[in-house]
């Protein structure tokens, strides 16, 4: 279990200066003084670099850096600052000399959010030895201070074209530019106005030549230049040759063109060798001809069709032998730049056969730099593993941290934290002390020996039994139900203990180890400020937590998401469309950006809703009032889904991830382990008990159902044949049937376009919806259109019951059959449909739906939702189930207990569905959306708001008066 008492998802930072308090057992927090660790102010981190050089000694030579904002393993040239250890433009990069201050010269090559290309140019690097210099990072403060001009001995990235002192145009007729920092030839030869290229140097450039260059109309190049000497590279035929003194060319040994930006490096190794590189891979040699003495950089085009670009250009030193990175320091931190709290533990022992003697022991588990930055989040965490002090003297092999102790007489074991002498010493056999140990096995002896699996047998004599110094916790545990809001925990700890006002918010993670002793975290949330209660009596003090889901029944929905409906104008009127659910429940956790400020859960898994605005899912929207909340809104979008909204700690991620998905879908979406089975020979292993909860849930024998049965209109247009009254129509998408009661046509022509509406009986079978081909059964011929608009209701009919009963399920009193008994949602208002929805219900609770308690043993990897089967016991049922609740325990003997409820998994996922409520054509919700949307938006009188198949028409009088037409019949 940990405690952490900085927020993540509020971004406070660490302020307070104490974490808990108690009458017996202290915790506080000790400000390390001192000055600042880093002579270079204002920066958070460094690490040391050596550099061997096994050469000469070197002055102002260049070395290449890849600096990466993650993590990984320092080696070379790569280096690993962490995500966010520096800034994403690299600004806050600095190196010194190995004085820790004395800056350095760097230019940055290129860079990205995940890593930067630095080139340093260091003042010295000792000959034959090592030398030591230092990366500074962390400064959001720090300017930037990338220079190549200050690293190279030569260097222009073309942020303008200087003719003045650098360059000169050789064809004055050429076109010559800079443009986004790179420099484009169209016949034209540029070159320096003066020599900077010498033996023991590589020229090097960011260059693309045009894809055709090169043929006997002229080739371009790029390289050192001098009347007659050359040293270049040659785009010559889409091949890349080099040239020599004598005017001869020799063809390299890369293959293809260079026609994508990359670094050529020419490499003047010595008076007779030019070596050719590409992005720093070595490519060939050419020793023929080359030129001596200094030579000047050209950059040649010879025409309007064959183009040369370039980024930038350098020249830097070459020695044969480079210099190599050899190893990294570790990261430090600098105090100056936060505060250093050192945690220490406290207490007053009387140790029994000895003097009394108060100890102040301090442990390096609790000892944590964080930066005092609040808009930085940090966390520190209490360790609660028992830790326990014995005492010792007689002591003649020196006991070491992270050795383990063995009592030669108890058989108790313990690993060493720390050792503290009091008096005498090891070599002179009397040391004497106090020893600190944690993971204890077994209870010590006073006077027995003490053995050491470093330190030997025999070590130091025992002089007291062990004493514990931690707080001793006697329970902890977390539960939740498939219906819960949120996953709740309790700690009850020994002592009282409390957190201090500038605390800020607290989150809590417990963990407890399954049969496999491998940790499971069953508990991820937060500590709200009346998490404490006090036991005078029993001198205890209980912690209560939440998960962060518990934001969700907290906050209430904010005004500018309480309504799912937007009004778009088309013309002189409009209509309205509805937001997609995933996109509302992304919102209402906070969005995709501000979800840690304001629930705390990551919209992770947020399932778009596929079946939205199709016959199964017809759109709607909603529209809440202020009281609310998020909760309860996710539940409602849920409930009429058919969905799961549901939270887990995502442990790769460190979040807690919201999920919403289709029910079916909920194994694949929530995290859920694979199904398991226990048999009865698993008792006592894992399963302690299995209880058959009576809740009257055993099954039922009969449903009773009442709906309303109504007469339904379809509107309909492009209507080929006249319909006839009595005969069937049929739905060409749906295959809904119904009888035909009356055929109207209100505009148009039979055979061509005319356009009215049907009036259905009560016996339809299915959706009449819109866009749909509606025929006579009888085949087109006898009648045939197409729908406008989903079918409405036109007048009711009368009140149907209906029933489903098996007489062969036992009464439950001998008397009566045990029933259930539904009045059915609006949309089910048909003979078939009544009866249908009857049998499904009938289905459902006929499900044998009883409940079993299960407590098991150490497994604490078992999840809520989790499909289970028990085999072997006689009165279970070996039908899978689902844990519908589940309560993780661990005692303060470390004994995990996991209890959990089961039901037939079925019955949990039918239920589930069940709740659903399509309501396609509750006029009278419809009429709330749009009166409320009216409060708050601007609308005219003849404009027309038209909500997609619901038939339902806002129109506006003179005067502003708006009214309902509900089409027809309303």
């Amino acid at each position: 279990m940990r405690f952490n008492d900085a927020g993540k998802f509020n971004t406070k930072a660490f302020n307070s200066d104490r974490l808990f308090t108690f009458p017996d057992l202290e915790a506080t927090i000790k400000i390390k003084e001192g000055e600042a660790t880093f002579p270079l102010d204002g920066w958070d981190h460094r690490k040391s670099i050596t550099i061997n050089n096994t050469g000469d000694t070197l002055t102002n030579y260049p070395i290449k850096f890849t600096i990466h904002r993650g993590v990984g393993v320092d080696s070379g040239e790569d280096v690993y600052v962490g995500s966010s250890g520096c800034e994403e433009d690299y600004d806050d990069i600095r190196f010194t000399q190995s004085d820790a201050e004395t800056l350095l010269d760097y230019w940055i090559e290129e860079s990205n959010s995940d890593s930067a290309t630095i080139w340093v140019e260091i003042n010295s690097i000792t000959g034959s030895d090592d030398t030591t210099l230092y990366l500074y990072y962390g400064n959001s403060d720090a300017s930037p201070v990338s220079d190549g001009s200050a690293t190279f001995s030569f260097f222009d990235d073309f942020d303008t074209l200087n003719l003045d002192t650098v360059w000169e145009r050789v064809n004055s007729s050429g076109t010559c530019y800079v443009s986004d920092s790179t420099l484009t030839l169209f016949g034209e030869h540029l070159k320096t106005q003066s020599a900077v290229f010498s033996i023991d140097q590589i020229l090097e450039g960011c260059v693309k030549f045009a894809a055709d260059s090169g043929g006997s109309s002229g080739t371009c190049f790029f390289g050192g230049r001098l009347d007659t000497k050359y040293c270049d590279v040659r785009h010559y035929y889409n091949k890349l040759w080099c040239d020599r003194n004598d005017g001869s060319e020799r063809l390299l040994t890369r293959t293809g063109s260079l026609v994508d930006f990359e670094v050529v490096s020419i490499e003047r190794a010595s008076t007779t060798a030019v070596n050719f590189y590409y992005n720093y891979s070595y490519e060939d040699q050419d020793t023929w001809y080359e030129p001596t003495g200094d030579i000047g950089i050209s950059i040649y085009s010879p025409n309007q069709t064959k183009e040369i670009w370039v980024k930038w250009v350098r020249v830097r030193p070459y020695v044969a032998t480079e210099p190599t990175i050899t190893d990294w320091g570790e990261e430090t931190d600098n105090i100056a730049n936060g505060c250093e709290f050192e945690f220490i533990l406290t207490q007053e022992t009387t140790v029994s056969n000895s003097p009394a003697a108060t100890f102040l022991w301090t442990f390096p588990d609790l000892e944590e730099t964080i930066s005092n930055d609040p808009e930085l989040t940090h966390s520190i965490f209490v360790n609660t593993t028992p830790i326990f002090t014995i005492d010792f003297d007689s002591g003649s092999s020196e006991i070491t941290v992270g050795e383990t102790v063995t009592g030669a007489t108890s058989g108790a074991t313990g690993t060493v934290l720390a050792v503290e002498l009091s008096s005498g010493s090891w070599a002179g056999g009397d040391a004497a002390g106090t020893i600190q140990i944690q993971d204890a096995d077994g209870l010590f002896e006073d006077g027995e020996e003490l053995d050491g699996s470093v330190a030997g047998d025999s070590a130091a004599t025992a002089g007291g039994e062990a004493t514990r110094v931690t707080s001793k916790i006697y329970d902890k545990s977390v539960w939740k139900g498939i219906d819960d809001a949120y996953w709740s925990a309790s700690v009850l700890m020994h002592g009282y203990f409390s957190f201090t006002e500038n605390a800020n918010f607290r989150e809590l993670m417990i963990t407890m180890k399954d049969h496999n002793s491998t940790d499971q975290t069953v508990f991820y949330g937060y500590i709200p400020d009346q998490g404490l209660t006090y036991d005078k009596n029993e001198y205890t003090t209980k912690l209560d937590a939440y998960s962060h889901a518990r934001n969700l029944v907290d906050q209430y929905i904010p005004e500018a998401d309480r309504n799912t409906v937007t009004w778009v104008p088309s013309g002189s009127t409009g209509y309205t469309t509805f937001l997609e659910p995933s996109v509302v429940v992304t919102t209402l956790l906070g969005g995709s950006a501000l979800w840690n400020t304001t629930t705390g859960i990551k919209p992770y898994s947020i399932n778009t809703v596929t079946d939205w605005g199709t016959a199964s899912i017809p759109q709607r929207g909603w529209v809440w009032g202020p009281e609310t909340t998020r909760w309860q809104a996710i539940m409602e979008m849920c409930d009429y889904l058919g969905w799961v909204f549901d939270t887990y700690y995502d442990a790769t991620n460190d979040w807690q991830a919201g999920v919403f998905c289709d029910l079916d879908d909920i194994d694949t979406y929530l995290g859920i382990p694979a199904a398991v089975t226990f048999t009865r020979t698993d008792t006592p292993k894992y399963v302690m008990s299995v209880k058959k909860e009576k809740r009257g849930t055993e099954k039922i024998n009969r449903v009773r159902v009442q709906g309303k049965r109504n007469k339904r209109r379809l509107n309909f247009i492009t209507g080929t044949v006249e319909f006839t009254a009595d005969h069937v129509v049929v739905d060409g998408g749906t295959g809904a049937t119904a009888t035909i009661v009356s055929c109207t046509k209100t505009s148009g022509t039979w055979g061509s376009d005319a356009a009215g509406y049907l009036i259905i009986s009560y016996d339809r079978t299915g959706d009449f919806v819109d866009g749909d081909t509606i025929i006579d059964q009888l085949g087109a011929a006898y009648g045939a259109a197409v729908m406008q608009g989903n079918s409405v209701i036109y007048e009711q009919y009368d009140m149907y019951e209906y029933s489903v009963e098996d007489t062969d399920v036992g009464y439950s009193d001998g008397n009566r059959p045990r029933e259930r008994f539904f009045d059915l949602e609006s949309e089910y208002d048909s003979t078939s449909l009544i009866q249908a929805k009857a049998q499904a219900y009938y289905d459902l609770f006929s499900l044998d739906a009883t409940p079993y308690t299960v407590v098991l043993r150490d497994r604490c990897d078992l999840r809520l939702w989790q499909k289970v089967k028990l085999v072997g016991w006689s009165d279970v049922s070996e039908d899978w189930m689902r844990i519908v609740y589940i309560k993780y325990t661990e005692t303060n003997a470390g004994n995990v207990i996991v209890t959990v409820t089961l039901n037939n998994s079925d019955y949990v996922m039918g239920q589930r569905k069940m709740r659903r409520s399509l309501r396609n054509d509750d006029v009278n919700e419809i009429e709330t959306i749009i009166k409320t949307w009216l409060k708050k938006n601007t609308a005219q009188v003849a404009d027309t708001l038209k909500v997609e198949g619901e038939g339902v028409t806002v129109q506006f009088e003179p005067g502003g008066v708006n009214f309902i037409v509900r089409n027809p019949g309303g």
